[in-house]
């Protein structure tokens, strides 16, 4: 059985790191992006809060899925050790997506009364508290299960929970996703 090579290659990872800056890039042609100013600014914090985000959605989902695919599949779910990899990743992808987005809310409202007084504003904060209770969760994690699967990578019950929480968090972060779908397009 050959043995699995978890370390990032990043010759072998040209093509994703080529979509990845696709995407990011792509989102400066659309939405607030092109209305909002300082133009600098917005497209700096836009980019960076595509690529955290990305990284946050991503790589949530990627946990679940992975758990889940092995406990169906009978494969050491090595919880522990994917756990305490993405919770120092997960937890800069979510400074990096609160900086940005603080920047850009900053940049696109003209008042902070807007955040009550328009329909764009009210939506952006139903997209605020889901953020909040995605974050809540990995924070959960981040301080309660991850230390307690680096203290016992084994733990079979603990990863449970793990898997559990990290499955709720992805569904939270996909509604989150739709949400600022519906903020871009509404700021065309």
């Amino acid at each position: 059985r050959a043995s699995l090579d978890h370390r990032l290659d990043l010759r072998r990872s040209i093509v994703a790191l080529g979509g990845v800056a696709a995407v990011a890039v792509s989102y400066l042609f659309d939405g607030h992006t092109v209305t909002a100013s300082p133009t600098w600014l917005v497209r700096v914090a836009d980019v960076a809060h595509v690529v955290g985000a990305g990284v946050w959605v991503g790589g949530v989902l990627m946990l679940g899925r992975i758990l889940t695919w092995r406990r169906r599949r009978g494969v050491p779910l090595n919880a522990g050790e994917l756990a305490v990899r993405f919770s120092g990743v997960a937890s800069v992808a979510l400074v990096v997506v609160a900086t940005a987005g603080l920047a850009l809310t900053w940049s696109i409202l003209d008042s902070p009364g807007e955040l009550v007084t328009t329909a764009w504003g009210r939506l952006l904060l139903v997209k605020l508290a889901a953020v909040g209770i995605a974050a809540a969760l990995g924070g959960y994690n981040h301080r309660y299960v991850v230390p307690a699967l680096a203290k016992d990578r084994g733990n079979e019950e603990v990863a449970h929970i793990l898997r559990r929480v990290v499955r709720i968090e992805g569904a939270v972060l996909i509604f989150v996703v739709a949400v600022t779908a519906v903020l871009v397009g509404a700021a065309s």
